[in-house]
């Protein structure tokens, strides 16, 4: 039976890859702010794919005004 979940990573191993605090994660969560993510059987999870495609897109964006 294929691992349905292999590819994600919890908001720790999440927060370990982008090199931020779990803290950070959890409040970028209630403000709608970070890479996306989902609630499987109460567990938070982060997609690797949708961890960089955020990490693209922040590279991609201007400070200019």
């Amino acid at each position: 039976m294929p691992d349905l979940l292999a590819g994600f990573l919890t908001t720790n191993q999440a927060a370990c890859a982008l090199r931020l605090s779990p803290v950070t994660l959890t409040k970028w969560r209630a403000v709608d702010k970070g890479p996306s993510w989902c609630r499987i059987a109460g567990r938070v999870l982060y997609r690797e794919d949708d961890l960089r495609d955020w990490i693209e897109n922040e590279a991609k964006r201007s400070t200019a005004a």
